[in-house]
């Protein structure tokens, strides 16, 4: 009896071993600071990470992709989920149970036995596929975690390109901005000259420096909107701002770029198109979580030994049980429903997605065919006009024609033609960009960057490398 006993307690302290242990690892808020400035400098960082000057849109694209604070978190949410899936879902614990039977006359012959010793071990065997359903369920939600991870970074990639070509012509902007500025205050000085000789009004100079006062707001105003860029661009990056310059530049992606046609672009939607592919992950769960669901209506094979025996005595008494639950009552009829339902919302949220982009992707058409003739018509014809009157009028003012009052309004005009050209090619691009986020891909490629949109290399066919 005394071996038995120590048998049961080396079993279960060699179970018991087989657990894992907690491990505390602390949020250290002031470390953690210093890790995020770290990252977020690139002076800091290592070498191998620091991006070549004058790569432009590829560079910002790479950093983004290593250390971009958003992706990092659905990073995290993949490895969660993949970490399940990569475990097989185990058997169900058996049980083991000891206690004394307590009577009296217990023992055979009128023994006055008042305690005999009793063990129970069961343990369960399932008789439908359950586990291995369990199993493709959790594989689901993985590839379900990794789609949403390259889906957030697609979006992320092609937002970056949106901000990336606003700030690019925020730059042309503010320096045509500059040149007007400089053009209002050449007129603001002939005008103090001309107060001074008597030629021309104290109205007139206070008109004139009103509107140089209004040149240098729009310049602030200019300024501000590249402070707000710059901020988007840092956040969704991962770096600070001042590094900038290290690797953007000034080209851009061809405005006369080819778009497919809308045929063609719907089909590219529907292959792409970030949410529609995230829909059509969780519909994959929802069917194996279904499947699931059905396959548990199918009780498990309940095993039963006991073990009885006499102190003192070498009489033993085994026993042997099997059961299995009857499914009259619960048949897991909730459950089912509630996954069947849910296969049906996704369906639906599937369906509604898909129309509102389809009407999304025809109105950006419609649109972009308006802004390219609307930039061609002042590039083509108003541009023109500006420049043939810069030209007259620079002819009249070496004749002496007209003063030179006259010849910088001709300038300034120019100048904000030139705005308006800058303006309607930003409208161009905001489109496309726009386009580019319903389609989910890029339509027109800058200078150095690859076709495709790659996922990070950490994520590769549902795997980490």
């Amino acid at each position: 009896m005394v071996l038995d006993r120590i048998a049961l307690l080396f079993l279960s302290a060699l179970l018991l071993a087989g657990c894992r242990t907690y491990e505390a690892r602390p949020l250290d808020s002031t470390e953690i600071l210093k890790e995020v400035e770290q990252s977020r400098d690139l002076l800091l960082a290592d070498r191998e990470e620091q991006p070549e000057p004058g790569h432009g849109f590829p560079d910002a694209a790479a950093w983004m992709s290593r250390k971009s604070p958003a992706l990092l978190e659905v990073r995290a949410e993949y490895r969660q989920s993949r970490a399940v899936a990569d475990l097989k879902t185990p058997l169900p614990n058996p049980s083991l149970a000891a206690g004394p039977l307590v009577g009296s006359n217990l023992g055979d012959g009128g023994s006055s036995h008042r305690f005999k010793p009793l063990v129970e071990f069961g343990f369960a065997i399932p008789l439908s596929r359950r586990l291995s359903f369990q199993d493709d369920v959790n594989a689901a939600e993985a590839e379900a975690a990794r789609v949403r991870f390259a889906a957030k970074h697609r979006r992320q990639y092609i937002e970056l390109r949106g901000l990336y070509i606003e700030w690019v012509l925020l730059n042309r902007r503010l320096d045509i901005e500059k040149e007007i500025k400089e053009s209002t205050r050449r007129s603001l000085d002939l005008l103090q000259k001309l107060v001074k000789a008597g030629t021309a009004s104290g109205l007139d100079l206070g008109l004139m420096e009103l509107e140089t006062a209004g040149r240098e707001a729009a310049i602030l105003e200019t300024r501000s909107r590249q402070v707000a860029i710059e901020g988007c661009l840092s956040r969704l990056i991962g770096i600070h701002s001042r590094h900038f310059a290290k690797f953007l530049c000034d080209a851009l992606p061809p405005l006369d770029s080819p778009i497919p046609g809308l045929v063609e672009a719907k089909e590219i939607l529907v292959a792409n198109h970030t949410g529609l592919a995230e829909l059509r992950a969780n519909y994959e769960v929802a069917e194996r979580q279904l499947r699931l669901e059905i396959e548990k209506q199918y009780p498990d094979l309940e095993i039963g030994a006991s073990y009885e025996g006499d102190p003192g005595e070498t009489r033993r008494v085994w026993g042997l049980t099997l059961g299995i639950a009857l499914p009259l009552f619960d048949r897991n009829r909730q459950a089912i429903v509630f996954a069947e339902q849910e296969r049906e919302k996704i369906r639906a949220a599937y369906e509604a997605a898909l129309n509102r982009a389809l009407a999304d992707l025809e109105a950006l058409f419609r649109q972009h065919a308006i802004a390219m003739e609307k930039h061609g018509f002042l590039r083509d014809t108003i541009l023109p006009t500006s420049q043939r009157n810069l030209d007259l009028a620079l002819r009249s003012i070496r004749a002496g024609a007209i003063d030179s009052l006259k010849y910088l309004e001709v300038e300034r005009t120019l100048r904000a033609a030139l705005i308006d050209v800058l303006e309607s090619e930003k409208e161009i691009r905001m489109t496309l960009c726009n386009m580019e986020r319903t389609m989910g891909t890029p339509l027109a490629l800058f200078p150095g960057e690859a076709e495709g949109i790659d996922p990070p290399d950490e994520i590769r066919e549902g795997r980490e490398q």
